[in-house]
């Protein structure tokens, strides 16, 4: 660090003005004033959030996460909303590929539905949102 900051600065530091100065940062962020600290982490320094604000902070992040799609999934998922009711091989002929783990995964994300009227015949895909994706379809069919 001492070679970096000697190379960017006008007058050279010494070891021990840089060890003050980090001293004084880790003091002041200390204080219960503030939600994070300096910590040393990979030999330098980094501001990490103290452990009391932890479940605040990670609450905060999680609920602001966008969850994206893969390409797979996305593939799979507007071939759906296009052709529903498809099934699986359906989907397989469209793509080129194996489509298990897709479809897989994007019902665990809960995105289809199976309604009344299909049932009984196994494997036929509809999107949860069956109208909107019809409607999309028609807007870009136009």
């Amino acid at each position: 660090m001492l070679t970096y900051l000697n190379k960017t600065a006008e007058t050279p530091f010494t070891q021990e003005e840089i060890e003050g100065v980090i001293f004084v940062i880790k003091e002041k962020y200390t204080a219960d004033l503030f939600p994070f600290e300096l910590g040393e982490v990979g030999g330098g320094y980094q501001f990490l959030t103290k452990a009391d604000y932890h479940h605040a902070v990670s609450a905060f992040l999680n609920r602001n996460t966008v969850k994206r799609l893969t390409t797979a999934a996305l593939e799979s998922l507007a071939i759906i909303a296009y052709k529903q009711p498809v099934t699986k091989n359906i989907i397989e002929t469209i793509r080129g590929v194996n489509a298990d783990y897709t479809i897989q995964k994007l019902m665990e994300k809960n995105w289809w539905k199976l309604p009344a009227e299909v049932q009984n015949r196994a494997n036929h895909y509809y999107t949860k949102q069956h109208s909107n994706f019809r409607l999309l379809r028609h807007q870009l069919l136009r």
